[in-house]
């Protein structure tokens, strides 16, 4: 999965395509939680809430926006 993300303290966006296990898991259970790493070596950031699915209306939106990147 791809983030994009305009704001770290706002809503995170990840692409991805629908037929995949990890949005299976998702669907199955949507606690999740994130890692990615700090801009100080050894540090790593997690965030830990609950995922779910944006309107196909809205996901078009966004692509656009994505793809300008």
């Amino acid at each position: 999965m791809t983030n994009y993300n305009e704001d770290p303290y706002d809503t995170m966006w990840f692409t991805t395509f629908r037929a995949t296990k990890k949005v299976e898991h998702i669907t199955n259970n949507p606690k999740i939680k994130i890692s990615f790493p700090s801009h100080k070596e050894g540090e790593i950031y997690e965030i830990t809430g609950t995922a779910d699915f944006a309107l196909e209306e809205e996901v078009r939106n966004k692509w656009k926006w994505w793809m300008l990147f």
